[in-house]
């Protein structure tokens, strides 16, 4: 029973949602083969304790950055968010963009820790310089 446990567990359930979406992004895109990695502060505690920095970099995170924190701008790299769906981590995002300028990344990938709400969607939609990357 405990490797039944084991198996089926919470934590190897995110892990294989996890690999099986970078290995979707890099599958379909031939241009990248390694993402940055943008946390906000829950998800960077959730990621960090479930996996290794080894393992992510086999599925193609070349670094993790955290969202709250200010980052170097990587216009050529894709990066990969994953966010919990608040005001806050969506203000941060919006940042990342700002207007008349090119952004932080190249490309945006967007992934959220629960269902994001009508409103934060809307906001994020309102935003022509993070659409233009997504």
């Amino acid at each position: 029973i405990n490797t039944l446990q084991t198996s089926y567990s919470f934590k190897n359930f995110c892990k294989t949602k996890l690999k099986g979406i970078f290995f979707s992004l890099r599958s379909s895109s031939n241009i990248a083969s390694s993402f940055l990695l943008v946390l906000d502060e829950k998800n960077v505690r959730l990621i960090s304790s479930y996996f290794k920095m080894i393992e992510l970099m086999e599925m193609g995170v070349s670094a993790l950055e955290k969202l709250e924190l200010k980052r170097k701008a990587f216009p050529k790299m894709q990066a990969v968010y994953l966010l919990t769906p608040t005001a806050k981590s969506i203000d941060l995002l919006l940042e990342d963009f700002p207007k008349k300028k090119d952004g932080h990344y190249g490309a945006v990938h967007l992934f959220f820790s629960s269902k994001l709400p009508e409103d934060l969607m809307q906001k994020i939609a309102l935003s022509p310089e993070l659409m233009n990357k997504y």
